[in-house]
């Protein structure tokens, strides 16, 4: 699942740089390429991390543990990776 810049929920603090960006609010810094591709590495790092859904779930039974194991590789098949058994 490919997740786009308007599914992203900004905290203040990030909307707040949005709008004095927006509104012209920052001066221009004499490495700007070279921060721009360290900034783009970065957000391409922060989307890859939020694109990799994990979820731990812990069994008082082994017989649950496994049922469950076979019915999300059943439903998902391919797009599930079970970490550790």
């Amino acid at each position: 699942m490919k997740i786009t810049p308007e599914e992203i929920k900004l905290t203040p603090y990030e909307e707040e740089i949005e709008r004095r960006l927006e509104a012209g609010g920052f001066k221009t810094v004499e490495n700007l390429e070279e921060w721009k591709k360290k900034l783009q590495k970065a957000a391409e790092r922060t989307l890859k991390k939020l694109e990799q859904e994990e979820l731990k779930v812990r069994f008082r039974s082994p017989e649950h543990k496994k049922k469950a194991i076979e019915l999300l590789k059943q439903y998902f098949g391919d797009e599930v990776e079970i970490v550790s058994t």
